[in-house]
């Protein structure tokens, strides 16, 4: 047999190995995993390759003295499957092959060869330096490491190795380290203590360090394992450690992924106060377990001579609050666990005093350099040390347990303002603190001493307190016991400046006592009858609704007689249930009202009416609740025809040809000969996207668009993304049924992608509104983040066409001085003329404009005198504007009208009806619809409550 005829095999094989490497197309990364290479040479393959190896007129067999079966059967024994691959992969020529047959095959008394291999081994192997070179060029395909759970992995000739990394999306970026999400390959997460592999890909988050070159690692390693080792065994609301890896300057920790850190579940993904008390406690249980898992590091820690050991974390804050949903005692609960222990430190303990010099994580590792102030920060200090004790601007600091006692009670103060007020409320509160006289533009909890004056409690917090205090009143007596109890805790003996008898006799096992108190008191608050409801029970409540014709919310209501300004009909209905919404959306044309929290969709329609002659809706609506635990709804939008949701974070998928996907559900309403209101038909669509941050259907139910933010991180820029919603519906199904035909050739049966992207030049998290005009017209409106270098307050207005494909931008320009409690854009509603937007700004001012540049035909600049507007909507003829708002120095709300004025005309407003119940600051969604006889706004609000106002014909 010639050489010919192995050098035919070995394209076969290369093909082959070639198409199940993952990663293939960056070279960089590509890898195999475990098994690959004896799975394609397989025992048939090695027989054909053995035979290829003859020259001239004598067999393989009886050159090397083996038979076919010999040779195939010492490959498996001898374990050189993947020396073999690399042999065939580098494209060595026959010669090489036969080498590696007599040396390492075809000899009873074989040396083992390791891989990864060094120069001069393999040199030495096949005799010549240039089979070495093409040889070790390709080693570190097949050479991918395995990593042991809970264990410190090392890798020195990393070279020649590869990670079994299938996706790798950054997370975030600290002092000391960055966060990635990895999906690990099936079969390299191995737990040396039963010797078990991962079975699939598994997902989780790896923080890389930069190693400090004067590190002494006999010292340091002990840090490491007391922190982490220890804590990873001892308590639930601490971040589980699964094991280390180090290459090179590189040090790595893996962790389990979470769905968010608490600063992001506050600011985006649930940025409004829970509605009930149930919801409240909830919040309150999960702060206990953080103060639990604290007071653990302070006193329970043990080494494994069962010494006792004192761990400071020393880096106590939102960001460093991870949020996870595990399933506890039968319920699925949010669980906080503390991480990023890059500032900590520790020491021995003994009797109960702690000795010897404190042994410091952060002195492993080089701090990454600052992020540039002068870019992405606040015009204000705003951020710088929040959380940290006043004791760390000391000359001689004396960071001590106390010290995180002081961060861990700013925390339970942030966590009782967003109870009462949402993110907005945070936000003013650092305002507040911001704004003292010593404070030097800091939100600290402290103000530092000047001019010889001493340090102090940031006076702001006590008066904030005493305000959370009263509104807690307000709204029930047990609650305002509540808040006082802690909140009075906190004024006392926690955010107190002197390190001394007050401060030191208040531990974080104290400060989880108090709000266990505060979680028993408050979850016996009936706010409504359905909180009777054990949480546990929460399936059992809801059950799907049977098939049913949709109807608009107009006949067959009983409603609740309201005192109105004018006789308009008003009708009322709440949803009798324990759980805060987190959202809520209406269909544009009045028939469906959605709301969600960050589990669970609900639907009502007309048939959610209650039967019992009473005003609240069945709590037995049609809902989806969502399986996936590692993630929470973030958004959804609504018409007569889709809801569509997406899910926060994007996850890992298999199934597609893309790993890193965000997901989202588009389900659909009409399904079937008849109306399905059951949420049971629906497309989970995998989307090579970073996180969704807003998403709008258009009137017609034809097109999709999302704002997508920069995978890269929060600051870069997002981009607008859209799809036709029928052709992304089929490209789903497609990929599906390729995904489950072995026989297909994956991607090459699916059709061409079904979406665009549109860049935009700045973050999504920037973006305040996205929705459709009656055209199908994309509005995005957008308010930047005012930074040192973007003193100047203005809102872009972006509208593009899907169908044509064209974008035109206006910039509606600031009027007057900025004011620090209500922001620049209030709201939004496009005009049935194309191209052509309703503006409110600081609540008052009216900007009637066109984005074409070229036509100011229209434009108005306006303001509402003597009201403040927080939702406008614009009738069908373009003639009148009708607005949702309050008169000055009111919180009650009301419905008002006015007509569009001309250019420099004033605004006449009309004061059409009260809506009692609902009051200035609490989030709701409205459409104005004349899909039947009558006309009528519908108005849903968080706390689960339905208006719908008949407007005369």
């Amino acid at each position: 047999m010639s050489s010919s005829n192995y050098s035919d095999l070995c394209k076969t094989i290369y093909k082959q190995l070639l198409h199940k490497l993952e990663r293939r197309e960056e070279e960089t990364l590509r890898f195999a995993v475990r098994g690959t290479a004896a799975a394609v040479l397989h025992y048939d393959s090695l027989v054909q390759l053995f035979s290829s190896l003859a020259l001239g007129e004598r067999s393989a067999e009886a050159e090397f003295g083996i038979s076919s079966h010999d040779f195939a059967s010492r490959v498996e024994d001898r374990k050189l499957h993947e020396f073999l691959a690399i042999l065939i992969f580098a494209s060595c020529d026959v010669d090489a092959a036969r080498k590696f047959t007599a040396k390492l095959i075809a000899t009873s008394d074989w040396s083992k060869r390791s891989l990864p291999i060094d120069r001069g081994d393999c040199e030495e192997l096949f005799g010549d330096v240039a089979t070495a070179d093409q040889f070790l060029k390709n080693q570190a395909y097949f050479c991918t490491v395995v990593l042991r759970e809970k264990e410190q992995n090392i890798v020195k000739k990393h070279d020649g190795l590869r990670f079994p990394y299938l996706e790798e999306r950054p997370l975030s970026e600290g002092a000391f380290g960055k966060v990635f999400a990895v999906q690990i390959a099936k079969g390299h997460f191995k737990n040396s203590r039963d010797g078990m592999v991962n079975n699939k890909p598994r997902s989780m988050a790896r923080k890389d360090y930069l190693l400090h070159p004067n590190f002494k690692a006999s010292d340091e390693a002990d840090v490491m394992k007391i922190i982490l080792g220890s804590s990873a065994r001892g308590h639930p609301n601490i971040l589980e450690n699964l094991g280390s890896l180090e290459v090179g300057d590189t040090y790595s920790l893996f962790m389990p992924l979470a769905i968010c850190d608490l600063k992001e579940y506050m600011m985006k993904i649930n940025p409004h106060s829970p509605t009930t008390s149930t919801a409240k406690a909830n919040l309150i249980r999960s702060a206990e377990g953080l103060a639990e898992g604290l007071a653990y590091l302070h006193n329970d820690i043990k080494t494994a001579d069962l010494q006792h050991v004192v761990c400071y974390h020393m880096d106590l804050k939102p960001a460093n609050i991870l949020v996870f949903r595990e399933n506890i005692d039968g319920e699925d609960r949010d669980i906080w666990k503390l991480s990023d222990f890059g500032m900590s430190r520790v020491k021995i303990k003994h009797d109960d005093r702690s000795d010897g010099p404190e042994r410091m994580f952060d002195k492993r590792f080089i701090r990454r350099k600052p992020v540039d102030v002068s870019v992405s920060a606040t015009i204000n200090r705003r951020g710088e040390g929040t959380y940290l004790a006043p004791e760390s601007t000391m000359a001689k600091k004396r960071m001590r347990t106390e010290s995180d006692v002081w961060s861990l009670g700013c925390i339970v103060s942030i966590i009782f303002t967003y109870l009462d007020a949402g993110y907005d409320g945070v936000t003013k509160f650092s305002t507040a603190r911001e704004e003292q006289k010593a404070a030097k533009d800091m939100d600290r909890f402290f103000c530092s001493s000047t001019s010889f004056s001493r340090t102090q409690t940031n006076p702001a917090v006590k008066k904030w307190h005493a305000k959370l205090i009263q509104q807690a009143y307000t709204r029930s007596k047990k609650e305002g016991d509540v808040f006082k109890g802690v909140l009075e805790y906190l004024d006392k003996s926690v955010l107190v400046v002197d390190q001394g008898e007050r401060r030191n006799a208040s531990s974080a096992k104290d400060v989880a006592s108090k709000l266990k108190y505060a979680y028993d008191h408050l979850r016996t608050i009936k706010s409504s009858a359905a909180d009777d409801t054990e949480v546990g029970d929460i399936t059992q409540q809801y059950s799907p609704t049977p098939r049913s014709r949709l109807r608009p919310f107009v006949n067959y209501f009983r409603h609740s007689p309201q005192n109105s300004m004018q006789d308009y009909q008003i009708q009322q209905w709440t949803i009798p249930t324990f759980r805060a919404f987190k959202g809520c959306a209406v269909s544009r044309d009045g028939t469906l009202v959605a709301y969600y929290t960050d589990t669970m969709i609900a639907l009502f329609t007309s048939e959610s009416l209650s039967h019992t002659g009473t005003a609240d809706l069945d709590p037995s609506g049609a809902e989806y609740v969502l399986e996936d635990k590692e993630c929470f709804w973030q958004c959804i939008s609504l018409t007569s025809r889709y809801l569509i949701a997406s899910t926060t974070k994007p996850n890992f998928d298999d199934h597609s040809n893309f790993f890193t996907v965000t997901k989202c559900y588009i389900f659909d309403l009409k399904r079937g000969p008849s109306v399905d209101v059951s949420l049971d038909h629906f497309n989970r669509v995998s989307l090579p996207l970073p996180e969704i941050q807003k998403v709008a259907i258009s009137d017609s139910s034809k097109w999709l668009a999302c704002i997508v933010r920069h995978e890269e991180g929060e600051r870069e820029p997002g981009c607008l993304f859209y799809s036709d919603i029928p052709m992304l519906v089929e490209f789903a199904r497609r990929r599906r049924e390729s995904a489950s035909d072995t026989a297909s050739s994956g991607a090459d049966s699916v059709n061409e992608e079904p979406w665009r992207w549109v860049p935009l030049n700045f973050p999504a998290a920037d973006v305040t509104h996205l929705s459709f005009s009656n055209q199908n017209e994309v509005y995005v409106v957008i308010q930047p983040e005012l930074t040192v270098k973007t003193r100047e307050h203005k809102i872009p207005v972006l509208c593009f066409s899907p169908e044509k494909r064209t974008l035109g931008t206006l910039v509606i320009q600031s009027q007057g001085l900025d004011s620090g409690t209500v922001r620049l854009f209030t709201t939004f509603s496009p005009l049935h003329i194309e191209e052509t937007c309703a503006i409110i700004t600081r609540e008052k001012h009216l900007h009637i404009r066109s984005v074409r540049l070229d036509d100011n035909s229209r434009d108005v600049q306006t303001m509402v005198k003597g009201h403040r507007l927080v939702k406008v909507l614009t009738s069908w003829q373009d003639d009148k504007i009708f607005a949702l708002g309050t008169q000055s120095a009111n919180n009650k709300m009301i419905l008002m009208e006015f007509g569009i004025p001309r250019p420099d005309e004033d605004v006449e407003v009309t004061n059409l009806t009260a809506l009692n119940g609902l009051l200035y600051g609490e989030e709701f969604a409205a459409t104005l619809s004349s899909q039947t006889e009558e006309r009528y706004i519908i108005i849903s609000t968080l706390r689960g409550t339905i208006y719908k106002v008949v407007l005369p014909s």
